[in-house]
């Protein structure tokens, strides 16, 4: 042996390509036997969780049930789903090619899971610029939706939703998990089902639904809260838009046709006649603070009995009364039926609210003129109060010592750092030397005006905060006269506290909530906090009650009684708010 070979290098003999390969493929397999036994328990073990193929059906939601102040049923009035189902001949056809071309595009070419769909959505479209897109087919959002009652993310939930979307198909045709799907989901805006969606969005029957129109409706279903156009227009038509462009790629619509239904001006018109009457406002209000506190599945499905504070007595009556006066403005030509905004509804609007001031109990509540017109609440839209704000102007001045009743004051030209209000009486008219407790009377707003500076804005502004108004105020001298706005469901807080003596109790429509095993989940405290002093109330009880007796229009014969008027420019909001120590009305 040679030195040169001894110090040579040694040459490892390395396997063969072939046994690597090898090798690896044996990983491979075992990895995907391994897999596949994991899925396939992971299936079994969840398939025993959901219904059999022929035990799949769609339940009925269970309803809540609204009682009035005395535990009856409110005209047998439910918070049930605005649901109207029709069968696919009563659908549009090219509403149903729009939920088809948007929500699942192979429908009819593919089982009950898209693969195709799940590799395009996730992979290709990103690739084409087109985004992510969900891949669930309609068969698993109805398996989801209607079946599961489960939107959770989780791999239990995905599991189930499987099995039950074969199972689905196994039991029913695609033609109807179609019309199932179109009359259960949700559409925003409490309507669930084409039907409701079609009547409540356009006003129209889903028989009628035009492109432009199934575009937008069918756009909301990603997320209806978002995209519901009576919530933000803007973004509906975005996904209107959205919608339209895949029409036109699955070839339901030529381009030209897209872009004639993306100019076509929609009107948003509920056609949907409510099953609530004459309560229509004060249940959506229900509905509203029951929703915000237990969600939309509990308020719509969970079957709540919801105990009230409305008085049907007081409600008609308060019906009546403005029918009475809206009526006899007509036959004045006051106005005429003619008189309509740019949304057909009907101009001039009321909100009107009653509460027991002693209780905080919400006893009446009429948000417009026609809640099947309309069904805005009024009662909670803010508006500028004009001189019933005055109320905080003399409750913080008296409290404070600032003034007294009999002070003499002088109601004459005053600028107030550029601003010069006018009296109500005309140009250049005044009230000269006058009591505060007579320009509280005649509705001053110079002395009105004078007196908030006296008392200090800041500090009027507290005591309305007190007193129960929570809009946005501003230490500006035209506070004094109502000039911030204020909802009538805020001023029925502060005038049922100084009817109460000083004591404010937040109004509240609810009493108590039930399961429906009887089990009370709400109990509300009707808390009642002293926020002025006796005193100080009695003296603008007895203000107020100068005003009521000086008010033809409000006064009745041998009602003790208090109140203020208020009114803004040209008669753009016209205000009563009045009390007896048992209501008060705004």
């Amino acid at each position: 042996m040679t030195m040169e070979h001894a110090n040579s290098p040694r040459h490892h003999a390395r396997p063969p390509l072939k046994t690597i390969l090898g090798w690896l493929l044996v990983a491979i397999l075992a990895v995907g036997i391994a897999g596949t036994a994991f899925v396939a328990l992971l299936f079994a073990h969840y398939s025993t969780q959901v219904p059999p193929v022929g035990a799949l059906f769609i339940q009925t939601p269970m309803a809540s049930q609204v009682f009035d102040r005395n535990d009856n049923l409110l005209s047998s009035v439910y918070f049930a789903e605005n649901r109207l189902p029709k069968q696919l001949a009563d659908i549009s056809e090219i509403a149903i090619k729009t939920l088809i071309a948007s929500e699942d595009e192979r429908f009819f070419s593919h089982g009950a899971i898209d693969f195709h769909g799940i590799i395009a959505g996730l992979l290709i479209d990103p690739l084409l610029g087109r985004g992510i897109r969900g891949a669930s087919t309609l068969t698993q959002q109805l398996a989801r939706q209607a079946i599961l009652h489960d939107t959770d993310v989780t791999i239990a939930r995905k599991v189930k939703e499987i099995i039950v979307a074969y199972r689905l198909e196994k039991q029913y045709t695609k033609e109807e998990i179609l019309n199932m799907y179109l009359n259960y989901v949700y559409y925003g805006n409490g309507l669930y089902g084409i039907e409701a969606a079609a009547l409540g969005y356009f006003g129209v029957h889903a028989r009628d639904l035009d492109a432009a129109q199934s575009a937008m409706i069918v756009g909301v279903l990603p997320a209806p809260s978002a995209y519901n156009p009576y919530v933000d227009l803007k973004r509906a038509t975005e996904q209107q838009q959205l919608v339209l462009r895949k029409m036109v790629r699955n070839h339901y619509l030529t381009q030209e046709q897209a872009d004639t239904a993306a100019t076509e001006k929609l009107t948003l018109k509920n056609g949907m006649r409510s099953p609530y009457g004459s309560i229509g406002w004060f249940v959506d209000y229900v509905k509203s603070i029951v929703e915000k506190q237990y969600g939309a599945e509990m308020l719509y499905q969970g079957g709540l009995r919801i105990y009230t504070t409305i008085d049907p007595k007081l409600q008609e009556a308060a019906l009546s009364a403005v029918q009475k006066v809206w009526d006899q403005a007509k036959k004045d030509k006051v106005f005429v039926e003619s008189d309509r905004d740019s949304l057909g509804v009907f101009q001039p609007q009321v909100g009107m609210v009653s509460v027991d001031p002693r209780t905080g109990y919400i006893l009446a509540m009429v948000g417009g003129t026609n809640y099947d017109e309309t069904n805005f609440n009024r009662v909670l839209a803010p508006r500028q109060p004009g001189s019933t704000f005055k109320i905080f102007d003399y409750t913080a001045a008296f409290d404070n010592g600032v003034t007294f009743p009999s002070e003499i004051v002088a109601s004459q030209p005053t600028n107030f750092g550029g601003w010069s209000p006018p009296e109500w009486l005309g140009t250049n008219q005044w009230f000269g030397r006058i009591s505060v407790a007579n320009a509280i009377k005649e509705s001053s707003n110079i002395i009105a005006a004078k007196t908030t500076l006296r008392t200090g804005l800041d500090r009027v502004i507290y005591y309305a905060r007190k007193m129960g108004v929570t809009s946005p105020l501003k230490p500006y001298v035209s506070l004094a006269i109502g000039s911030f706005e204020v909802s009538p469901l805020e001023m029925v807080e502060a005038y049922s506290t100084i009817a109460n003596g000083g004591v404010r109790i937040t109004p509240y429509p609810i009493r108590r909530i039930e399961t429906q095993d009887g089990t009370t989940i709400e109990e509300h405290n009707f808390a009642a906090t002293r926020v002025v002093p006796t005193s100080t109330a009695w003296i603008v009880q007895a203000m107020m009650r100068g005003v009521y007796e000086n008010t033809p229009n409000a006064h009745i014969s041998g009602l003790q009684a208090a109140g203020k008027t208020g009114s803004t420019n040209d008669w753009r909001d016209a205000w009563y708010d009045g009390f007896t120590p048992e209501l008060c009305t705004v």
